[in-house]
Order: C-alpha cells, then structure tokens, then sequence
C-alpha cells in the first residue's frame, strides 16, 4: 500500500498514515504485530511512522536548526518505490514529528472489529484463517475457540491461544513457545469478536461480572441442550452447523424464555 506520494508539479508531498487498525493492510498487520513483540510504546510509533511511510532516518545527520533527516525514494509517477529515482529529502522538525506520532495513538487500543492476519507462515507454505466474523465457522469450533479464550482470560497461559489458533488456522505449525506476535494476532481478534457477538445476539449473551463467574463445561452443556432439545442423537449435527445459525437460534430460544418468564409473573 502506497502511503506516500508527492507532486511534481507543486513539489508537495503527502503522507497518510492509519487512522485505525482497519485500516491497516494485511502486510502491514503482519510488520505492527512482529514490531509489537519486542519494542516498547515510543520505540514502535517512531518504528511504524518510518515503516509504514517509507522513510529512511538518517543517523549520520547533525541538524543546526533542530530537525530531523529522513529521505524517501519516489517514483517517476510521484508513488514510493515505483520506478525509483533519488531520493527525496525531508527536514521534519521535532513538534512535527509528535504530532505525527501523536496519529498513531490508537495502537494502545484493542480493534473495534474482528481483525486477523489472513495468512501464518508455515514451515511448509502458509496456513490460511477461517473467515474474520466465523462465517462458515462449525458450531463445535466457535465452542472450543470461547472455552479455550476465557482459559486464557483466567490464567494469561499461551498454550490457549496456541489451540486457539490451531482451529482457526487449519494446517498450521505449532510453535514450541508462542511468539508475541502470533498471541497478539490472536487476541486482537477474538475479543472484538466476542463484543459484535454479544451486540449481534444481546438476549443470549448476557453479561457477567467476572470470567471467574463463568463455568464453561456448563456453559457448553447447557447451549448443546438448548439447540438439540435433550435429544443426544442430535448432538453431532448440532456440532456441525454453522455458529451463526446455531447463536441465532439461542437467541431467539433466550427471547422466548424471557417473554415466559414475563408472563408466568402476571
């Protein structure tokens, strides 16, 4: 994604960086969460303002009036790194550059919507996601994907998110120890998933006041009994269905039960 251009004709140049983690492309998902792993708050800003805009910032430069060197290559059309020509020179001052970094402030705060790299290198190719909002997701998986998440809430322990990311990731190459950015990938997606969901289905998923309050086998149980009536032999097809279908209809199943509940009290 070209993020930088600049003008001939009114030697401008203009730069946009992300206002949002949706904005982000999948490539440039990959480069914030390898750089989240290791770098703290200020080094990541200055890092990505850099990365993603293309600037080199030039070490060797002793400024006299306070600014900063960076230089970018831009190409014949006026687009970074297309068809290459010498590198354009940029003066920016210190105030200038927080500001610029000050754009970057949303990276403190969790996504508003399910965000997920598409891809995970393997050791053999890649390993491809399921859809971002679990489309097309088995009602089985979502379960063992919310079971595995709220373990996670409760002991902070990786090895949830690595299975986790087995279900989500089909084929994919366990790791001995979880790199950050793969935990963070993770995270970052199931979360926000978890709110839309509680948004999509409100009747069904009510809040609670701690994850310490939730007994997830119960939990499980309970949902499976819902959707197959208490019939077991259900219980496999049940499994199968897509999560959506299977969420919808324990809404709608939530509903009924409170317009009884309702009703008995008259």
């Amino acid at each position: 994604m070209t993020r930088v251009s600049f003008s001939v004709e009114q030697n401008t140049i203009e730069a946009q960086l992300p206002k949002s983690w949706e904005e982000l492309s999948n490539a440039e998902l990959h480069t914030v969460y390898r750089a989240m792993g290791v770098m703290n708050e200020v080094e990541l800003k200055f890092y990505l303002f850099r990365r993603l805009l293309g600037l080199r910032f030039d070490l060797k430069y002793k400024p006299t009036d306070g600014k900063y060197r960076f230089s970018v290559d831009v190409g014949k059309r006026g687009h970074v790194g297309h068809g290459r020509r010498s590198p354009l020179v940029l003066f920016i001052s210190p105030e200038m550059l927080a500001e610029w970094l000050e754009e970057l402030d949303w990276l403190s705060e969790p996504p508003q919507k399910p965000l997920r790299l598409d891809y995970i290198p393997n050791y053999t190719g890649t390993a491809n996601a399921v859809d971002a909002n679990f489309h097309g997701v088995t009602f089985k998986d979502y379960l063992m994907v919310e079971n595995y998440f709220q373990g996670y809430i409760r002991s902070r322990n990786n090895k949830a998110l690595q299975m986790i990311e087995r279900i989500l990731y089909p084929g994919i190459e366990p790791e001995d120890e979880m790199s950050r950015y793969r935990e963070l990938n993770i995270i970052n997606w199931i979360a926000p998933l978890k709110v839309m969901f509680a948004k999509q289905f409100p009747h069904f998923f009510r809040p609670v006041q701690s994850a310490a309050d939730v007994n997830m086998l119960e939990v499980m149980n309970n949902e499976i009994r819902i959707l197959t009536g208490g019939d077991v032999t259900k219980e496999e097809a049940i499994n199968e269905i897509d999560c959506w279908r299977a969420l919808t209809e324990l809404d709608f199943k939530a509903v009924e039960a409170e317009e009884m509940r309702r009703h008995q009290k008259r």
